[in-house]
């Protein structure tokens, strides 16, 4: 950059100079382990790499958003320089989004051109469930609960809790017996 002084007359001939210096500081390798196993939500760990020059940088600003323009997007957090990741909570809607943008910011400006890392959307669903009654009482349960395990993401299942329910989207559920591990498929409805 060179500055040049002026007088009502002319501008001088010989500036004072001083060459620019330009830092690039912008996260790396971002990733996402999606823990929430129902499709279209999300929850887990966002993380990244570090900037090897972290000097001006004040805070690290993640969204989720669309990667084509990184124009429409959503707020997940803002982190300190020396962290490397956000918590996206659970039952986080992945509504129009496809991935997931890292912006450095410093005193100045959040940059332009973020960090992408894609949106892997875990889902784990039993399937084929299967009850069998053996409560020979009127309006009473008691019997054998079978199901066959998820066929995607399995290594994100730990365990299966079964609920009586009053609809097949768990209104008014209720917990019957200890959670089940994963590996077995199959639970008892204790007689009532």
């Amino acid at each position: 950059v060179v500055v040049y002084t002026k007088s009502e007359l002319l501008e001088q001939t010989t500036p004072a100079a001083l060459p620019f210096t330009d830092r690039f500081a912008s996260t790396s390798g971002a990733r996402f382990v999606d823990y929430d196993l129902d499709g279209a939500d999300l929850g887990g760990d966002l993380s990244w790499s570090r900037p090897e020059d972290v000097e001006l940088v004040t805070a690290y600003v993640a969204y989720l958003t669309q990667a084509e323009d990184y124009g429409t997007r959503s707020h997940l957090g803002e982190v300190a320089p020396s962290d490397g990741q956000v918590v996206v909570p659970p039952d986080t809607p992945v509504s129009l989004y496809d991935a997931f943008s890292i912006y450095t910011r410093s005193s100045l400006v959040e940059q332009t051109t973020p960090d992408v890392g894609e949106i892997n959307d875990t889902v784990a669903v039993v399937s084929d469930v299967v009850y069998m009654g053996k409560d020979l009482d009127l309006l009473d349960l008691g019997g054998n609960l079978t199901w066959r395990p998820p066929q995607r993401d399995q290594e994100f299942v730990q365990e299966y809790v079964v609920y009586l329910a009053e609809s097949a989207f768990g209104t008014a559920r209720s917990r019957v017996g200890a959670a089940v591990p994963f590996g077995t498929n199959a639970a008892l409805v204790p007689a009532e």
